[in-house]
């Protein structure tokens, strides 16, 4: 949900936030970070942010914050010229900070970036081709990538990755637990992360964090060299340190589709509607019936991907799901949808992975889903008439 744009928002307490996201997720735990067991130096984990900007600019400072990791910044433009010289603002309601330029390490090249403990990205899916070139010279055969990006991106996310240059190939597990022969060698695991959270780069140099926040995640793909327990204890421990609240999602399919019980009905109408903020929504009693229409298609085209790869029925999306979103949308005040704000600005806009992948998957199943392929159909004409790829 992380945009830019000017915001009017009206705060939630995070406990509020918390219900339906328990579904599927597991308390922290300590373990090692990495996989190399033999580094047992006291030097700080180093995370590189591959997508600076409302999102990645956000937990990348947060991470930095805490004090316990050496993070670096991939940034272009205006954003890195003003945070290389003035530093990075953060107005939340979780509370402002400010990282002086000193303490901050922006890059324009990743090149420059150095080999990383961690990867993070948080790019817009219609940056998803990119990603292998931005995030080969950050890996080592320990690094761990975590994309926090909208839409069903894993199974390309993966296969893009695996295409970097590997030496052998091993057997690697999918979330829903069947191995597949993958050349991962590149790094030693590949997470899908979901924010629900209302962030925006209000100018150069400044992110505003207006409401919510909770990140959620899961493996996509990993050794089988390493349990599973051991890759969810990591990316739980990677946040244990920060102000974020973090859940794992025992099932990325699950999550991600989650995640979509929000995006397709708000991102959608927002666009179908020319432009329209929540607000107008979740107020105006048609299109409110319309968003809890489009929910259910959701839920039940998720439910059935996820029956279909044998993921566990206790991963299933309910009335909970919807009743969480729901309330967030009623509390979010006139929020500009991402992909409302790539509309009104001319900008690329998430059609493929966010709204055309959701379709594909329920015809694939034979799930109807007819409100959501109109309005699907409407947000791909305005990408035509305005030329939004």
């Amino acid at each position: 949900t992380g945009s830019t744009g000017n915001q009017s928002l009206t705060p939630i307490s995070r406990q509020d936030f918390r219900r339906a996201s328990d579904l599927c997720t597991s308390a922290s735990a300590r373990l090692p970070l990495t996989f190399n067991d033999n580094d047992v130096s006291e030097k700080k984990l180093k995370v590189g942010i591959i997508g600076s900007g409302a999102v990645g600019s956000y937990y990348g400072a947060r991470l930095l914050q805490c004090g316990e990791y050496d993070v670096s910044f991939h940034m272009r433009g205006a954003h890195y010229e003003t945070c290389k010289t003035s530093g990075l603002q953060i107005e939340s309601s979780d509370g402002d900070f400010f990282i002086p330029p000193d303490e901050l390490h922006v890059f324009e090249r990743p090149e420059d970036m150095g080999k990383m403990d961690w990867v993070i990205v948080a790019l817009k899916s219609t940056s998803l081709d990119a990603v292998p070139e931005l995030v080969a010279p950050l890996l080592t055969p320990n690094t761990r990538v975590l994309a926090i990006m909208n839409g069903l991106i894993e199974d390309d996310l993966i296969s893009k990755l695996a295409s970097l240059p590997a030496g052998h190939a091993e057997e690697h597990t999918h979330p829903i637990g069947v191995p597949a022969k993958l050349h991962l060698d590149s790094c030693a695991a590949i997470y899908g992360g979901m924010a629900l959270i209302c962030s925006n780069r209000i100018a150069p140099g400044q992110i505003h964090h207006s409401y919510a926040g909770l990140l959620s995640g899961g493996l996509a793909a990993a050794s089988s060299s390493h349990s599973s327990e051991t890759h969810q204890e990591a990316l739980e421990q990677l946040w244990a340190p920060t102000k974020v609240e973090f859940k794992y999602e025992q099932s990325i399919v699950g999550g991600r589709w989650r995640k979509n019980v929000w995006n397709l009905p708000f991102n959608g109408i927002s666009v179908a509607m020319g432009g329209i903020t929540v607000d107008k929504i979740v107020n105006d009693p048609g299109l409110r019936r319309l968003a809890d229409i489009v929910m259910d298609e959701t839920i039940a085209v998720a439910n059935a991907d996820m029956k279909s790869r044998l993921i566990d029925p206790s991963c299933y999306l309910g009335d909970a799901d919807k009743i969480q979103m729901m309330d967030l949308s009623d509390n979010m005040g006139p929020y500009k949808t991402s992909t409302m704000l790539d509309l009104t600005n001319r900008k690329p806009m998430e059609v493929k992975y966010l709204f055309r992948k959701a379709v594909e998957k329920a015809n694939q199943l034979n799930v109807p889903v007819p409100h959501l392929e109109t309005l699907v159909t409407q947000i791909e004409a305005f990408q035509r008439f305005h030329n939004l790829y």
